[in-house]
């Protein structure tokens, strides 16, 4: 994988798990920072293990955070400021019944404690967008934050003067 990664190449089962799983990076914030983007109510796990084991998952997860260390590497040697990746969960979309398919929520929470050690200073911030509704009572998040201003406000938390709904720090956003 390793070696794949190096080369500039994809994994052998990335197409097809790409089409079941929409997680990638999607260009860099206005401060250069690279973006991860994960579309969780658009992933389908159980098509997903159709056509892929939890090991090619897997893999193909943590040859995704390689890619985000690799360029966060490159970033900060050409910068000489420390570079780490920003990472956009977008929930529109997500169900409680997506997380019944088990041998998805292990492979994430496995690639995460994997990146842990890896990756250790990989992700800068998280910012989780378009929670569903039953997000705020799983979590305990305040009424407040179901608005757009949470959004704001967390997008100026990740270093962006004077943000607002028109300047926000990306780029390029995902339709």
């Amino acid at each position: 994988m390793l070696q794949l990664v190096a080369e500039g190449k994809r994994l052998p089962k990335h197409e097809v798990i790409a089409r079941t799983c929409v997680l990638d990076h999607h260009g860099r914030t206005k401060l250069g920072e690279p973006l991860y983007v994960v579309r969780a109510g658009l992933c389908s796990p159980e098509t997903l293990f159709k056509h892929a084991t939890t090991e090619e998952f897997l893999e193909w997860l943590m040859s995704l955070k390689e890619i985000s260390f690799r360029t966060c590497d490159a970033l900060t040697r050409s910068t000489r400021k420390l570079t780490k990746c920003i990472s956009v969960v977008n929930l529109a979309g997500v169900s409680l019944s997506m997380g019944l398919e088990t041998r998805y929520q292990k492979c994430i929470g496995d690639s995460g404690k994997l990146s842990e050690v890896v990756y250790p200073q990989i992700l800068g911030r998280s910012v989780i967008i378009n929670p569903p509704g039953f997000f705020y009572v799983l979590f305990g998040a305040p009424e407040r934050h179901r608005h757009s201003a949470f959004f704001v406000a967390t997008m100026t938390q990740l270093g962006a003067q004077g943000c607002s709904r028109r300047s926000c720090p990306l780029e390029r956003w995902p339709s």
